[in-house]
């Protein structure tokens, strides 16, 4: 495969920004808004799909600055990029202190809550 074009997120954030500096991933997604954690990144899929949301926010931010009547696309783009994450499946350590809770007594999870709320 033989790519047309190579898009280097933090160097298309410059103009935009007026940034002299390349930005992280991280930072550009704080910047924008944008909802992620840290452990979702550093994980191709993942920054892949981050990338993306970053590139939508770009082209938001340079169109706001650059034109006078703002397009129909540009507060489709900045929801898609601001939209929520999708829920989190569930570890298999966390899957198995869920069972370990569900096996204890009404008692001793109550017992827990407690010790929670201390």
């Amino acid at each position: 495969m033989n790519p047309i074009f190579e898009i280097d997120t933090t160097k298309a954030a410059r103009y935009p920004l007026q940034e002299f500096h390349d930005s992280t991933l991280k930072k550009l997604l704080k910047y924008f808004g944008i909802p992620f954690t840290g452990e979702l990144l550093h994980f191709a899929g993942n920054d892949a799909h981050f990338v993306l949301r970053a590139l939508l926010m770009i082209a938001v931010r340079d169109a706001r600055r650059e034109l006078e009547n703002i397009p129909a696309w540009v507060p489709l783009f900045e929801a898609i990029a601001r939209a929520p994450l999708p829920p989190m499946p569930l570890t298999r350590a966390r899957k198995a202190a869920i069972k370990r809770w569900e096996m204890k007594s009404p008692e001793q999870q109550e017992e827990g809550r407690a010790r929670c709320r201390a």
